[in-house]
């Protein structure tokens, strides 16, 4: 039986999917996350955690560990060529399969791949982070956000809880209006918390969870929180639109939205709003697979595969058991 390997390597979580050429899902996998240019993780964490993600996956499929005919493993923090080839050289003693057909490339890149089963079209990711990649027919690809959270983020998860922890500060001194949020990130956080968040910032994952605050605090009326939210969803529409300006792509254009934030009626509208009024020829849609079933696909490319709805169907039906 010959066997292929998909990897969604993220910052958070590593997913590891074994599938055979018919595109079954025979064993999953996860792991912590795999980001090698996280300093928290590095290289060895990074190898550290696919190895476990692969092998949960190939005891998952009740098989012994061996190499498969092809793997692709998507990492994020993968943009510059000369991370990708020092990654190669550290994930080879891995043996995931042979070097010539062991791929390596960015997040965004199994993200789109998964949304859009191979076809032309934009990905736009808004959960802790956010980044639009963007892809034609023709090949042609454009990158727009994902700079990190130093300078941008726009529109993600981190972005709005940063925003609402600047809200709270410039109410507090009396240089914006008042907010509910300031009530409500002391109570869930405590008045110290809230003051070390403020003042000294702690992990990107930590702000980002303050999303769900800004959220219920502007579905309940505060008029700080739903501005905040406004301008995220002008941020992600901005993302494709600016995408959508670089490359040549059909109109109209595909627009999976992928990311934790549009699981949210108050997110999606918002930037569905958005995008209708900064990119009319765009489609948005919900990704068809998970980045790590995108993964998957490009390992079947990798070797001479050229996935056809049957190899689509068996991958939704592992899509849909795996994401309960």
């Amino acid at each position: 039986m010959r066997l292929f390997l998909g990897i969604d390597g993220g910052g958070s979580h590593t997913r590891a999917w074994l599938a055979d050429e018919a595109g079954t899902c025979l064993g999953v996998g996860s792991a912590p996350g795999s980001n090698p240019v996280d300093p928290s993780i590095g290289l060895s964490g990074a190898r550290a955690a696919i190895e476990a993600a692969v092998e949960k996956a190939f005891a998952n499929a009740g098989l012994e560990l061996r190499p498969t005919e092809a793997a692709f493993l998507g990492i994020a923090g993968v943009w510059e060529e000369r991370v990708e080839e020092t990654l190669a050289g550290v994930f080879a003693g891995l043996a995931l399969a042979p070097e010539n057909r062991t791929g390596i490339g960015h997040d965004l890149l199994i993200a789109h791949e998964g949304a859009l089963a191979g076809g032309a079209g934009i990905v736009v990711i808004a959960g802790t982070g956010s980044s639009c990649y963007a892809r034609n027919a023709d090949g042609d690809t454009v990158r727009t956000g994902g700079h990190g959270w130093f300078v941008d983020d726009a529109g993600s998860g981190f972005a709005l809880g940063r925003d609402a922890l600047a809200a709270v500060a410039r109410a507090g001194d009396g240089r914006a209006p008042e907010t509910s949020l300031t009530v409500a990130l002391t109570d869930r956080l405590g008045a110290e918390g809230l003051r070390t968040l403020i003042r000294t910032g702690v992990p990107r994952r930590d702000v980002a969870a303050l999303a769900t605050t800004v959220i219920e605090q502007a579905e309940g009326g505060d008029a700080v929180a739903a501005t905040i939210l406004d301008r995220g969803a002008e941020e992600v529409a901005l993302l494709v639109r600016a995408a959508a300006t670089r490359i040549p792509l059909p109109s109209p254009c595909p627009v999976a939205l992928c990311g934790g934030l549009f699981d949210c009626p108050a997110v999606r509208n918002r930037v569905l709003a958005a995008l209708q009024r900064e990119c009319p020829a765009a489609n948005p849609m919900p990704p068809r697979f998970p980045p790590v079933a995108g993964a998957v696909l490009l390992a079947l490319r990798l070797a001479g595969n050229s996935p056809s709805e049957a190899h689509l169907t068996r991958l939704a039906a592992a899509a849909q058991l795996h994401s309960r």
